[in-house]
């Protein structure tokens, strides 16, 4: 399991504290203001919750802090969540028609003497 801490300045000036930790292959994010006592869990995490844990990742790589592995999910995960995400519908199609079957043959005139 590996845990990584941070703080950052919220858009009012508050103190905010990040937890992000892996265990296995799964991220979890919790965060709280300074003063909190309890701390917030991210459950499920947003693309936005993602991104947070990405850049923290891409800065600690930089010195040497986290493993390229953990960097490289992330980016991997983001890449399968743009593959799955919904995309435009496309319209129904509508039903074909039902097939002509062949028409029945009427026997010939020959036959029908016989």
């Amino acid at each position: 399991m590996r845990k990584h801490e941070w703080r950052e300045r919220s858009e009012e000036g508050e103190v905010q504290f990040f937890r992000a930790t892996k265990h296995g292959r799964q991220w979890t994010l919790q965060t709280k203001l300074k003063g909190d006592e309890f701390w917030n869990r991210h459950d499920p995490l947003t693309r936005d919750d993602v991104l947070i844990i990405r850049a923290m990742l891409e800065r600690k790589y930089q010195r040497n802090r986290a493993p390229y592995e953990d960097l490289n999910g992330i980016d991997k995960w983001l890449q399968e969540d743009l593959l799955k995400s919904p995309k435009k519908a496309k319209p129904a199609l509508e039903p074909k028609p039902p097939r002509k079957s062949a028409a029945k043959k009427e026997p010939l005139s020959d036959d029908l003497e016989q």
